[in-house]
């Protein structure tokens, strides 16, 4: 019992699994090499070829698909009139019981279905003649996909237009000004296999794959990564991937590397301080192991004032009172300039226009008139407005003056006053009215020597205080309002607890430490 199951069992494993062999399938044709018809046999069936007598006496042979087991029991190679033979191959039974297969000196078996059907539906075969091969021309129409294929001389396949399609060679997708963007079904190919026409595919071109690690550094203080060609690959004739397959970059495990900028990024959206910036990342190599940072500025800022058309820092501040102190861009009223000003949005209810501002010595105020006119400094550090500007600013109606310091000592004061404003150039004559409020400070109408109030402006090349004894712009070193050199004095030297008259001081007092000058309407 147990013998037989063992040879049971190997008879099991032993039989030989066919699949889906493509076999000739005709009914009595003079010998099977005549037939051209082709059918897909399924799995475990073999072709076969079968010796038959009509009832003229003739003899003619059937051509077919059958089950290999059962061609096995019925397998003759008698040489009488009746024969039966299998095979396992495509097209084996293009000969059998005798009778001679196709000729050594050929070309190719192909489909040849001239006028179209979807895959699989060709059943006719032509045998070429030498110097022809299979072509096949696919055309999708109305969701299916349809496949002409004939034998075609060597040397001018993939020229002929099929079913009017403009395709030439392997390449099966067309554009451009005036020629229409053929369906993406829509292809043809030439082939030398036997029956290998029986469907094409448009060509696909390489698309680089994700970039790989980096290697080890090598001696060289280098390390390089590849990417792969396969996102898609290329198939049926498409183009290699464009660019290069590796990088190289210089190592940092034993290679000090400087920072060199990437690409500017975007613009960004014009935001309520009528800027825009963009950025740009230090990682082109980025530093590392000591190396330098990226010299320059990691970030640009440009105004956008086509609709942010505001004319001072208190405009900007009643549209959004929760911006912060820093740097905007206005509209000034008269001229319509555009011009960067810093805003002290905190102080005292904010929408300070900001129109000096000194707090650690980086710019020197010993300036000619021409710069007091036109302003100096950087708005986001220590500078000067420009007289020119402040006048067109505080034309607009009746405004405030409002004065900061802080002392050496670390000691604060401000002082406010109404109704500021100045007089149109050259002079720009410095105008106050009465006292609002003050911490910590002596009142400016009443400072020694005389108060600014009604002062024209003075530096060293251009005399227009009130004192006969000299220039006070060059006594004191700053350009101001003199009067009859007072001891205001806060574009002097910047000198914090120096007592020179020279340096930057308030009614006579040391150096001071900081300096503000801002107003704004009332």
């Amino acid at each position: 019992m147990r013998l037989l199951l063992f040879i049971a069992v190997l008879w099991k494993f032993s039989v030989h699994k066919v699949e889906a062999l493509t076999c000739l399938t005709c009914d009595d044709v003079v010998q099977p090499r005549h037939c051209t018809m082709v059918m897909t046999c399924p799995d475990n069936e073999v072709c076969f070829v079968e010796r038959r007598v009509n009832s003229f006496g003739e003899e003619g042979y059937t051509l077919g698909c059958m089950r290999d087991q059962v061609c096995r029991n019925l397998t003759s190679t008698s040489p009488n009139s009746r024969c039966s033979q299998c095979c396992s191959k495509d097209l084996c039974n293009h000969e059998g019981c005798g009778e001679p297969g196709y000729l050594d000196i050929r070309g190719p078996v192909c489909y040849n279905c001239i006028a179209g059907v979807p895959e699989g539906r060709c059943h006719h075969i032509d045998i070429c003649r030498p110097g022809e091969i299979c072509s096949v021309s696919g055309k999708g129409m109305f969701g299916t996909t349809v496949f002409a294929s004939k034998c075609m001389q060597k040397d001018t396949c993939g020229t002929h237009l099929e079913y009017g399609l403009e395709i030439i060679g392997k390449r099966g997708h067309l554009s451009g000004s005036g020629v229409r963007s053929y369906d993406v079904h829509d292809c043809i190919q030439c082939c030398t296999a036997d029956l290998c026409n029986k469907n094409c595919h448009n060509s696909v071109d390489g698309q680089w794959g994700s970039w790989g690690s980096w290697s080890s550094c090598n001696a060289r203080c280098n390390q390089t990564r590849s990417r792969p060609c396969n996102n898609p690959a290329p198939e049926h004739g498409g183009r290699n991937c464009d660019g290069n397959s590796t990088q190289i970059q210089s190592c940092v495990d034993t290679c000090q590397v400087d920072g060199q900028w990437g690409s500017w990024g975007s613009w960004s959206s014009c935001n309520s301080r009528c800027n825009q910036t963009r950025s740009r990342p230090c990682n082109n190599p980025a530093p590392k192991h000591g190396g330098r940072n990226c010299a320059g500025n990691s970030t640009q800022t440009q105004n956008c004032v086509d609709n942010c058309q505001v004319s001072d820092c208190y405009e900007l501040h009643n549209i959004d009172p929760t911006l912060s102190s820093g740097v905007y861009t206005i509209i000034i009223p008269l001229s319509h300039t555009p011009i960067q000003v810093y805003c002290d949005m905190e102080t005292d209810g904010g929408g300070w226009t900001v129109f000096q501002r000194r707090f650690n010595g980086s710019v020197d105020f010993y300036r000619n008139f021409s710069d007091y006119e036109n302003g100096f400094g950087f708005v986001s550090g220590e500078h000067w407005l420009g007289l020119k500007y402040i006048h067109e600013i505080a034309s607009q109606g009746v405004n405030q003056f409002r004065l900061d310091i802080v002392r050496y000592n670390g000691s604060k004061g401000f002082d406010v006053y109404g109704n500021f404003g100045l007089k149109p150039g050259p002079f720009y004559v410095f105008l106050i009215g009465a006292r609002l409020r003050f911490s910590g400070c002596k009142s400016l109408l009443a400072t020694v020597h005389g108060s600014p109030n009604g002062a024209s402006f003075s530096t060293f090349d251009q005399d227009a205080d009130g004192y006969v004894g000299g220039n006070c712009a060059v006594f004191d070193h700053s350009g101001w309002w003199h009067n009859d050199c007072s001891t205001l004095n806060p574009n002097g030297l910047y000198l914090p607890g120096q007592t020179n008259d020279d340096v930057m001081r308030y009614a006579g007092e040391e150096g001071l430490k900081s300096t503000t000058l801002m107003f704004k309407p009332i």
